[in-house]
């Protein structure tokens, strides 16, 4: 429901904006280290690596 809602309003107030969706945290990490977006929203409960774990991957 989270994601429905944050995706809804990226594309109300920036249109054109690229958003990508992962699934789990190693996704998150995938797409954060290859497609450096600007912003990342990160849930904390997710499976296979846990949004904590993923942010803490990606800031090294």
């Amino acid at each position: 429901m989270n994601l429905l809602l944050i995706r809804t309003l990226i594309k109300n107030f920036i249109p054109h904006a690229k958003v990508f969706e992962a699934y789990n945290g190693v996704e998150a990490f995938n797409i954060a280290t290859t497609q450096k977006p600007d912003l990342i929203f990160m849930d904390v409960q997710m499976p296979e690596m846990d949004g904590l774990a993923a942010t803490r991957q990606i800031g090294t």
